[in-house]
């Protein structure tokens, strides 16, 4: 089963990307989808280890 859900989360990891490179108004949506089906400490770990990443790249 746990190969099962790994491909769906695959498959739905790749058209989350894909709407988002090719309607990206969309990608507001697709962010709020993520965050609802994770739990609220991993999104808050996600959003800290983005924050970083962001601040890496500051010139």
């Amino acid at each position: 089963m746990a190969q099962v859900d790994t491909r769906h989360n695959e498959k739905d990891l790749l058209m989350a990307l894909l709407i988002a490179k090719h309607i990206p108004e969309g990608i507001d949506v697709q962010i709020a989808q993520a965050e609802a089906r994770m739990e609220k400490e991993d999104v808050d770990d996600v959003l800290k280890v983005f924050d970083k990443f962001k601040k890496s790249r500051e010139v």
